[in-house]
């Protein structure tokens, strides 16, 4: 049986159906059982819970609902607002739940892969399997916290090991909140755990990249939607019920499946559309958007006249030299 565990609050009332969303896509695109762990506060009301349950249900899995106290707000006042204290919670994981291994999942998450195949993957030589950050971003998360290395990892997916969590490390919860508390440092549980972590050779496992695919990450925002298959999409940043991006389809697919009383077009036609910027990276990868963006620069850095003249006359300039050249060289019948 294959294990999973999403974290939450939903002080709002409607984070649940986020989750929902998420949960709905693995199990749709996982064959074998799933035992489905869900760890949240009292924000989470009973009516909500049963909707997960009758999801389990129509799909022969099973589920299992942790609690959570409160936590410190010492603590909690250092997590950013746009991630909530809900994301604080995986932290506690290892204590909550008594399985040797568990695969976390954010909630801003579409699965379109089987999660049986990331959970059998091997990861017993180290506490934490997960995917990198990419080159440019692990190198300012390591000099933002002043790592030793700059494999950082993205704290969305985790494949945790939590029988060498809980043997070597029996105050894991403890350490890692207080590093929250005393650093306070801007990306909660992520920055804790990339901290923590530091410098451990058996720490992390490297997953592939198809496990969590960032979806800000280099162009990943505007690729073709069959591109997207057989990946877990994960809308780090901009959330696809706040901007629509191409890959966004595929959330509203599983969220109108669930909730096929609410009007998904109409809202979907609301959504800002994503970014520029992610299209205009997309369009310089075609070489000769990337010369005029050249040209573009010339022009700011030479000023626009001279950009004209070296652009739009140098064929002209080319012509009378040559010309000049020819009657130089005596040739009367060349033409200026």
């Amino acid at each position: 049986m294959t294990h999973i565990a999403i974290c939450f609050t939903d002080s709002s009332g409607t984070y649940h159906k986020h989750a929902l969303v998420t949960v709905a896509s693995v199990f749709d695109n996982t064959k074998s059982q799933i035992c489905l762990h869900i760890i949240h506060d009292e924000t989470l009301r009973e009516q909500e819970k049963n909707l997960f349950s009758a999801l389990c249900l129509r799909h022969n899995n099973r589920i299992i609902f942790h609690p959570v106290k409160e936590i410190s707000q010492d603590i909690t006042k250092n997590v950013p607002a746009f991630l909530g204290k809900g994301t604080l919670y995986k932290i506690l994981i290892p204590d909550l739940i008594q399985e040797n291994k568990i695969l976390y999942l954010d909630c801003d998450i579409v699965c379109l892969c089987d999660v049986a195949a990331i959970y059998r993957m091997d990861i017993s030589g180290n506490y934490i399997g997960a995917v990198k950050l990419n080159k440019k971003q692990g190198l300012a998360w390591s000099k933002r916290y002043g790592l030793s290395s700059a494999f950082c990892i993205n704290a969305g997916v985790l494949l945790m090991n939590l029988e060498k969590i809980r043997r070597e490390i029996p105050d894991y919860a403890e350490r890692l909140f207080s590093i929250v508390r005393d650093k306070g440092i801007p990306m909660g549980d992520q920055g804790a755990t990339n901290i923590f972590f530091d410098g451990r050779a058996d720490a992390f496992a490297l997953l592939p990249e198809f496990c969590n695919f960032l979806l800000e990450t280099e162009d990943h925002s505007v690729l073709p939607l069959a591109a997207y298959q057989g990946k877990m999409l994960h809308f780090a940043g901009k959330k696809p019920w706040r901007v629509f991006t191409p890959p966004a389809l595929y959330y509203w697919k599983y969220y109108a499946s669930l909730f096929p009383d609410e009007n998904v077009p109409e809202r979907m036609q609301n959504l800002e559309p994503y970014e520029y910027a992610h299209l205009f990276s997309f369009l310089l990868r075609h070489e000769k958007l990337r010369r005029w963006v050249n040209r573009l620069r010339e022009a700011e850095q030479d000023g626009l006249a001279s950009l004209i003249r070296a652009r739009l006359f140098a064929r002209s300039r080319k012509r009378r030299a040559k010309a000049a050249e020819a009657v130089r060289s005596g040739l009367t019948d060349a033409t200026p």
